[in-house]
């Protein structure tokens, strides 16, 4: 008999739910046992992200990418160290909610040009990343 194949609860890789709703990132050493820790964050996206980073680092070009038509937009570590990996994964997980506010910018800053309404008023939920 085959044994039950786990279901992600989402479509990305390296990416996991806690039961109250953030997400959080980690990924595996190669040919290690070893996990590093990468963040807990808002959305599945910014996490996939964070894995995209540390992945193309570690696995190079063997990487298996959530998004790999952005892999030449992440940001890199400086080194080795597990400080600078997550730097750097946080760093890839930020410019997408940077992303998100410039579009969010742009489309509001359109809509008051077409109208004279006061802009929506809304706001991401502040990040979190536990170390």
């Amino acid at each position: 008999q085959e044994a039950p194949q786990r279901q992600r609860d989402n479509q990305f890789r390296g990416v996991r739910k806690r039961q109250w709703g953030r997400y959080v990132s980690e990924i595996r050493l190669p040919g290690q046992k070893t996990r590093i820790w990468l963040g807990s964050f808002g959305s599945t996206e910014m996490a996939a992200r964070a894995y995209d980073s540390t992945a193309l680092f570690l696995k190079g070009n063997l990487a298996s990418l959530n998004f790999p038509d952005m892999a030449h937009s992440l940001p890199r570590p400086e080194s080795s160290s597990r400080r600078d990996i997550q730097s750097a994964a946080a760093k890839a997980a930020l410019s997408l909610s940077d992303q998100n506010n410039r579009s969010a910018s742009a489309s509001t800053s359109q809509m008051n040009n077409a109208t004279a309404e006061a802009p929506p008023l809304f706001m991401m939920s502040p990040l979190r990343f536990d170390s």
